[in-house]
């Protein structure tokens, strides 16, 4: 009987032990890589204001001189350049959005609001002219209604500012 009960708990002790071990993850440690990127590998500016990480797995990087975007293996740059109307209408960039359609929104300071048409690749302009209070944006808000295409209903500058009318006249 001794020699049952023996066998009986050391089973028993076996299963436990398996138990503790397939339902503690801690015991598996993740590795995590991290990249250093500085403007000798091809960010165009150290001073990172913004960064975001797109529905496509693209990093959106903002900073003082230019929109980054990094595929994982290179930067691709986009700046200002006063003979092409597509371009960014500044390059000192203050806040990205993506919104439900996947369209990316981005807030320059001195240039205004900007909607990025990845298909045709070029910029569309939304400055003091549509309608902003001014060209200087800090920050931005989606309006999650959930409605496709939902855009930036809220534009920080100096104050929140409602945009209501400015998306309907595309």
């Amino acid at each position: 009987m001794r020699a049952t009960n023996a066998t009986l708990a050391g089973k028993y002790l076996v299963f436990l032990l398996l138990l503790v071990a397939v339902r503690c993850p801690a015991w598996a440690q993740s590795v995590f890589k991290f990249s250093r990127f500085t403007p000798t590998n091809g960010l165009s500016q150290s001073n990172v204001t913004c960064i975001l990480q797109d529905h496509l797995g693209f990093m959106w990087i903002g900073t003082q001189n230019g929109l980054n975007k990094y595929d994982g293996y290179a930067f691709t740059i986009c700046r200002y350049n006063p003979a092409d109307s597509n371009s960014l209408p500044n390059n000192h960039i203050k806040a990205m959005v993506e919104d439900s359609s996947g369209t990316l929104w981005i807030g320059t300071w001195g240039g205004g609001l900007v909607r990025y048409n990845r298909k045709l690749d070029k910029f569309k302009r939304y400055g003091h002219a549509c309608g902003l209070s001014d060209d200087y944006v800090s920050c931005l808000q989606l309006d999650h209604n959930g409605r496709p295409g939902s855009e930036p209903k809220r534009v920080g500058s100096t104050s929140w500012i409602w945009l209501p009318e400015l998306f309907t006249r595309r």
